[in-house]
C-alpha cells in the first residue's frame, strides 16, 4: 500500500497514518507504522505526522498515533529536534502562502469565531507545528488533503486542495493523496475528494463555493 501511486513512501506513510489517526483505527495505524519502519521510512517524518495529527483530530487521538508509534518502533528515541519546540517558525507566512488571496478574509472568519481562536491556529497549528522545517510545506499539505478526505471535511478539504497546489505539490500528487484518503475514509469520501479536485483543476486561483468560508 506504501508504494501504491505516485506517492513515495516517506509521503504516504505519514499520510495514510494520519489518515487512520483521524478515523480511529488505531491497530491499523499502527500496522502502518510498523510497514513503515521495516521499508526504511525515517521514524522522524512518521513523528513529525503524528505531530500534526492533534491539528485534524484532537490531541487525543494524537496522542494515541504517538503510542501506536512508540509502540511500533519498539520505543521512540529522543527528538533529533527537540530544541526546535516553541521558537514560533513563521506562521503567518505560511498561512498566506496556503490561503493566497483567501489569508486574511479567513483569518476574519477565525477572529470572528474568536480572537484567541484566530491566534492559536497561527501561532500554534502554524508557527510551532505545520511551518516546522523538517516537512516540506508541500508534503504536509499532502498529509492535510488525506486526513481531510477521511474525516469528509469537504469544505476544509478544498481549502488544503488548493493549499497543496499553491506549495507546489504535483496535480497527480493531489490526486493520490486523495486517494489514499479513500482508502480510510470509504469510496464516498474518495469520490467527494476527486470531485472537488476536479472542479478545482491545476487552479491555483481563489475562486470557488468554498474559498471564503474554509478555515
Amino acid at each position: 500500500m506504501l508504494h501504491a501511486g505516485p506517492l513515495p513512501p516517506d509521503v504516504a506513510a505519514p499520510a495514510l497514518a494520519l489518515a487512520h489517526a483521524a478515523a480511529g483505527s488505531l491497530d491499523t495505524l499502527e500496522e502502518v507504522y510498523r510497514e513503515a519502519l521495516a521499508i526504511g521510512v525515517p521514524i522522524e517524518v512518521l513523528r513529525e505526522g503524528a505531530l500534526s495529527a492533534h491539528l485534524f483530530c484532537g490531541f487525543p487521538r494524537a496522542i494515541e498515533a504517538f503510542r501506536r508509534l512508540d509502540a511500533a518502533a519498539g520505543g521512540l528515541p529522543a527528538a533529533v529536534d527537540a530544541s526546535d519546540a516553541g521558537k514560533g517558525f513563521s506562521g503567518k507566512s505560511l498561512f498566506e502562502r496556503i490561503y493566497g488571496g483567501q489569508a486574511a478574509p479567513v483569518r476574519g472568519i477565525l477572529r470572528r469565531f474568536h480572537p484567541v481562536f484566530e491566534e492559536a491556529v497561527l501561532e500554534d497549528a502554524y508557527g510551532r507545528i505545520l511551518a516546522r522545517p523538517r516537512l516540506e510545506a508541500r508534503t504536509r499539505e499532502l498529509l492535510a488533503v488525506c486526513a481531510l478526505t477521511a474525516g469528509r471535511l469537504p469544505l476544509q478539504l478544498e481549502s488544503h486542495l488548493r493549499g497543496a497546489l499553491r506549495c507546489g505539490a504535483a496535480l497527480e500528487d493531489v490526486r493520490a493523496a486523495v486517494e489514499l484518503g479513500g482508502l480510510v475514509g470509504g469510496a464516498e469520501a474518495a469520490r467527494e475528494g476527486l470531485a472537488l479536485l476536479a472542479r478545482l483543476g491545476p487552479a491555483r486561483d481563489d475562486s470557488g463555493p468554498g474559498a471564503e468560508r474554509a478555515p
